[in-house]
């Protein structure tokens, strides 16, 4: 009787769930709510495959040096005249020239006019506004009557781009009420063709550009080149020259599928990209709502039987096959046939419903488990069951067959929960939803009899209540977990306690949930804090001694010394008390330094690694001067960013130069590099030309207190300094490398993961 209902249960949910996935699917193609997606997958396959360029194409650009060249924008006419003058000399097939002149320009106009000629045949945009001026529904503007005889046609050179601003289709028609305009590529591609214009409104009125790549494709040359007459003939002869604006800020960007939207494409190499397509296979194509339909309910079909026959492993399989041949096949279609047929709406209603199925299959088995689950609970004390039976309909129903064998283990783990609880360093309680305490380990026993005179046994709440005043940090988060044990809604929280003989506990409180999201139990652990407690004041009293007690003394001293006469120390005297006093102070910042770089709470930042190697050789410039060394700097061009605490960084970085300083030669260099490694990560190199080190100096280099003393001796540190750089490359997730051999000098790499800008 289970294994009918059952098999019934999964019959109608199929039933519900293929029809539902129809229907959305239909949806999704009907609004075009997926044209996104659509639109990611066919920009990548057509940049995947883009068409071939035609070399019969040139491309005159107004770009920013013939601007600077030339002069500001806009220029007379005559210079456009000359330049078509040039034009005509090499003899191009046809002109397409796409800068508007629809305001008179007396003495001008003219010339421009006679140039037009001699370049025949020219092409002109027009200006096309919707709505227009006063009411009307459009206004038109056709180039200026000597320029609209001298011209070989006309065309509006509308582009409108999808919404997310990226131009995939042109539209070669415009219709507004009763008229019909053309664009300019579709005027020209006819003209050149010969062949019959189709009548407007009977064609396509728009279409896919198939695009041959990004910005730069077409053979490219300055106006002002042209002007002057730099460019060859045979460059332009019998090839169809467009000339339009390219430079920033005067003509129109467009962003395309072929690039990012950072990398737009010029007006005039859109028109010359939408010529190129009319003059050769045409516009592509998109499918039609029946055909886009027909294409989405055949993968989903296919899919829906493998629910009912295959299992999960099988159908996960075959989902990501279907999901493949989509894609593949659209690609086919757009590259060999230039038709567009939208894969999003099965992709997304295929990738939702696999899952959304194995969840109801999942649901199913969940029911079952509870069911079962529930009679063992029920059962008083052991928990036995009679041995399962195998039999079973389908897959599922064997595995939840099987359960009942895997449930006799419930024993055996719950033996193993006691003794491993039992074995807790930690004080444990288990609770269950209404708070009362179902488990408890002995040092939770010792601890509650310690403290509240009572066993660890009944209801949390009041044995919690007795430590509230000795919380001493989380007293909000305390109130909020008294609250949510006592109604069964516990939340995550952790709370300090002092208590009076001075022990200290972490409380924490870790609520588990039910597969259907309600509180079921919670784990409560009271950790000892005591011996983290006293570390913690010892280092505070460290800190406090170094940054006060022990540096304010040598303060002192200085400032004494400073303001003595010869007569009351002698100078080389003087000098040396001077000197051990700043090493006291060196050891001393090098100590609360390094307590700073080995605290876990580092207030990170955004930072440019070459910024901070510029600083570190700022600050050690002044005293390689003094050594006669020179400090090189290399960083790359790019940024280099990586996320960590300024101050530390530029300590760090500081200290290997500083001891490139200390023990390079004197008079030589000292090299600091930064770049990216193989692995993509930022390095920051710092290398000299000193006496080297041995394999054994190396390997205990980064030890406290370990230093070699250089020809120099006076400058020798205090054996902290690469201490701090191991210490703050580490807790930036790096490394500090070195490399040396004697009387090679010494390179040290320090690597720190990259950042996202």
């Amino acid at each position: 009787m289970v294994s009918l209902l059952n098999r019934r249960r999964t019959a109608i949910e199929w039933v519900a769930l293929f029809l539902l996935s129809l229907g959305l699917v239909a949806l999704l193609v009907v609004t075009r709510v997926a044209d996104r997606a659509d639109n990611l997958v066919y920009d990548a396959l057509s940049r995947a495959v883009p068409r071939p360029a035609s070399n019969a194409l040139v491309i005159v650009a107004i770009d920013n040096a013939s601007l600077t060249q030339i002069g500001r924008w806009p220029w007379s006419r005559s210079v456009h005249a000359q330049a078509l003058e040039r034009l005509a000399e090499a003899r191009p097939r046809a002109v397409l020239y796409d800068i508007l002149f629809v305001e008179p320009a007396p003495g001008d106009d003219a010339r421009l006019a006679d140039a037009m000629a001699k370049a025949r045949p020219v092409f002109l945009p027009l200006l096309l506004q919707a709505p227009g001026a006063n009411g009307a529904s459009f206004d038109e503007k056709l180039p200026v009557p000597p320029l609209a005889k001298a011209m070989a046609g006309a065309g509006q050179v509308i582009a409108r781009p999808d919404d997310d601003g990226v131009v995939r289709r042109a539209r070669i028609e415009t219709v507004i009420g009763m008229r019909c305009w053309q664009h300019l590529a579709l005027v020209t591609a006819h003209a050149l063709t010969g062949t019959a214009t189709t009548p407007c409104g009977r064609g396509p009125a728009e279409g896919l550009v198939p695009y041959a790549g990004p910005a730069g494709r077409y053979p490219t040359v300055p106006f002002s080149a042209v002007l002057k007459g730099e460019v060859p003939a045979e460059l332009l002869a019998g090839k169809i020259v467009l000339v339009g604006a390219s430079a920033s800020g005067l003509g129109d960007q467009y962003a395309t599928p072929m690039q990012s939207r950072r990398d737009l494409m010029s007006g005039v190499e859109f028109q010359a990209n939408l010529l190129d397509a009319l003059l050769g296979t045409g516009l592509r194509t998109e499918a039609g709502t029946a055909w886009t339909l027909v294409y989405s309910f055949v993968p989903l079909v296919i899919l829906w039987i493998g629910f009912l026959y295959l299992p999960p492993r099988s159908n996960l399989l075959l989902a990501a096959l279907l999901l493949s041949l989509l894609v593949l096949f659209s690609g086919w279609l757009l590259i060999e046939h230039a038709l567009w047929i939208r894969p999003a709406p099965a992709i997304i209603v295929m990738a939702l419903f696999l899952p959304i199925w194995g969840w109801r299959r999942l649901a199913a088995a969940s029911r079952y488990f509870v069911t079962e689950l529930n009679r063992l609970r029920e059962e008083p004390g052991i928990l036995g069951m009679a041995a399962p039976s195998v039999a079973a309909a389908d897959r599922l129903e064997l595995q939840m067959n099987l359960l009942r064998d895997a449930v006799r283990q419930v024993r055996e783990l719950k033996h193993f929960i006691e003794q491993s609880q039992a074995s807790l360093p930690d004080a444990t309680l288990v609770t269950d939803a209404r708070g009362i305490i179902a488990l408890a380990n002995d040092r939770a026993q010792q601890f509650w009899e310690h403290y509240a005179l009572r066993r660890a046994q009944g209801s949390l709440p009041p044995l919690l209540q007795a430590l509230r005043p000795h919380i001493t940090d989380g007293l909000a988060e305390f109130d909020a977990l008294i609250d949510s044990m006592g109604d069964g809604t516990a939340t995550e929280q952790e709370c300090e306690i002092d208590l009076v003989d001075g022990g200290a506990y972490l409380l924490r409180i870790k609520p588990c949930f039910d597969v259907d999201g309600s509180f079921s139990f919670g784990i409560v652990r009271l950790t000892d804090i005591s011996e983290l407690r006293a570390t913690a004041r010892q280092r505070d009293t460290m800190l406090q001694f170094l940054t006060h007690d022990m540096r304010s003394p040598q303060t002192s001293i200085l400032a004494l010394l400073a303001n003595a006469n010869e007569t009351d120390i002698a100078g080389d005297l003087s000098w040396r008390i001077a000197g051990h006093a700043r090493q006291t102070l060196d050891l001393a910042e090098e100590f609360v330094q390094i307590a700073r770089a080995e605290a876990a709470d580092y207030e990170m930042e955004l930072l440019d690694l070459r910024d901070v190697a510029v600083e570190a050789a700022d600050q050690l410039w002044a005293q390689a001067q003094a050594r006669g060394m020179k400090i090189l700097l290399e960083a790359d061009k790019d940024e280099l960013l990586v996320r960590g605490n300024a101050s530390l960084l530029a300590r760090a970085v500081a200290n290997l130069v500083s001891n490139a300083v200390k023990y390079g030669e004197a008079d030589g260099e000292v090299r600091i590099r930064t770049s990216v490694d193989d692995a993509g990560r930022a390095i920051c190199t710092v290398e000299d030309d000193g006496r080297g080190m041995s394999p054994e100096q190396v390997a205990r280099l980064f030890e406290r207190f370990s230093r070699f003393v250089p020809a120099n001796a006076e400058e020798a540190g205090i054996g902290l300094g690469l201490v701090l750089v191991r210490t703050v490359a580490a807790g930036h997730g790096g490394v500090i490398e070195c490399a040396s051999e004697p009387g090679k000098g010494s390179r040290f790499t320090l690597r720190l993961p990259r950042a996202e800008s």
